[in-house]
């Protein structure tokens, strides 16, 4: 949808998703370990990542792709006694 609001290729490939230049290839030999949430929190999660799957943000993929790379997911506390996911 940013093609309908812009032609230029910066701005297009910005908010495409910004791609971390490495200096040599990086394998990740695990998974980081789940993090553990209490209902409330695991409620809040699934309902940001429907949110941010819906939006077009991130994307689910099934089977790990090569050269994908996990990070841990947390809460972090945000004024109002909102939470936003990092």
């Amino acid at each position: 949808n940013w093609q309908k609001l812009t032609k230029d290729w910066w701005v297009l490939n910005t908010v495409s998703g910004y791609k971390i230049e490495f200096i040599s290839e990086r394998h990740q030999y695990q998974r980081p370990f789940p993090t553990q949430l209490n209902k409330d929190q695991q409620k809040l999660v699934s309902q940001e990542i429907t949110e941010m799957i819906s939006n077009g943000a991130v994307s689910e993929i099934q089977i790990p792709q090569e050269g994908s790379f996990f990070s841990t997911l947390f809460l972090v506390p945000k004024k109002m006694a909102a939470r936003g996911l990092s």
